[in-house]
């Protein structure tokens, strides 16, 4: 079937009953026809879970990251070569963030629950590589975090491996969450996915909160081919890129709308039998703006930077090389 292009959701009201809604739904009536993942209500994470995760620091060349078992996400992340005007490093994911971990993949499509609130096990790291693993009623799966040698780019797969008595249909979901920070450098942060070769961004601010004529917008779809979603502002960018535009979708969702929100990435769903394994890929670059770094990723990464209009485009590219050589000494 033909993929639909934006799709919005609106609510009508402010109620509670609202709100709690948009807290049950923020994983679930995903597009994409009937093997939409099924509602789960997200239920606040267990005490004794909390408790028992087991946090990993890796350092790199670039940045500082510190995984959790507790949903095996990313905890918080830091780049080590740049820092604020107080000289602390510049932190892209955030401890404690209030839509919790990035890189969280609740897979509550498979019906085993929110796998993103239980804790996953460590079955191996390295310097180059961590791997968590879970299993839950004969379905295993496993979670790699592969870093690049040099940069700001990481590669996840995920893989099911169905060794329960049904057909599994794995939609792969992996979200970022974003909120309002104070900070001048992100002051105006953008929720965005390049979506068939153009830019779809939304303020974190305000997002899913309504205006004077329309009510709440929790959810926005977009279904196009998606070259990446993630998280951007003035400076720095937190981007998801799936390993197959053509069958990935993204979704803003807001959790406290006005304030906090996340972006998630996604894909068609794929019957998967029993005995059959599949992984995907996706691989992020979580760093600054810097046009030779991103131009390197590509999928089309470098278009995060708003070079104006073409006359002027040369100008900005060298003020932007400049910026880059004072923020990473400051």
């Amino acid at each position: 079937s033909s993929r639909r292009r934006h799709t919005r959701y609106s609510l009508q009201s402010r109620g509670l009953g609202d709100v709690y809604k948009r807290q049950v739904d923020r994983y679930a009536d995903l597009p994409s026809g009937p093997a939409a993942p099924p509602v789960v209500e997200r239920e606040a994470v267990p005490r004794a879970a909390s408790a028992e995760a087991r946090r990993i620091e890796v350092e790199r060349n670039d940045f500082r990251v510190r995984f959790t078992t507790l949903g095996a996400a990313i905890e918080s992340l830091e780049l080590r070569n740049y820092r604020d005007p107080e000289g602390r490093e510049v932190v892209l994911v955030q401890p404690d963030h209030p839509g919790g971990p990035a890189a969280v993949t609740p897979f509550s499509e498979l019906g085993l629950g929110d796998l993103s609130r239980v804790n996953w096990t460590v079955l191996a790291q390295d310097p180059e590589a961590l791997v968590f693993g879970l299993s839950r009623d004969g379905v295993e799966l496993r979670k790699t975090f592969r870093f690049e040698p040099e940069g700001y780019q990481m590669r996840i797969a995920l893989e099911v491996d169905n060794g329960s008595s049904k057909t599994l249909q794995p939609r792969f979901l992996i979200a970022w969450p974003a909120q309002v920070r104070e900070e001048n450098d992100f002051l105006e942060q953008y929720l965005t996915a390049w979506e068939d070769g153009e830019d779809e961004s939304e303020l974190v601010a305000g997002f899913g909160a309504g205006g004077w004529f329309s009510g709440p917008t929790p959810y926005e779809d977009y279904e196009g081919e998606i070259d990446w979603a993630g998280v951007q502002a003035t400076y720095f960018l937190s981007a998801m890129v799936p390993d197959n535009p053509t069958q990935a979708s993204a979704r803003f969702a807001a959790i406290d709308p006005g304030t906090v929100s996340e972006v998630q990435l996604f894909y068609d769903p794929v019957a998967l039998p029993t005995g059959q394994s599949l992984t995907r890929e996706v691989r992020t670059y979580v760093g600054p703006k810097e046009e030779r770094r991103l131009e390197a990723a590509g999928a089309s990464l470098d278009r995060s930077i708003s070079l104006g209009w073409a006359v002027i485009a040369p100008l900005a590219r060298g003020f932007g090389w400049l910026l880059e050589a004072l923020y990473a000494v400051i």
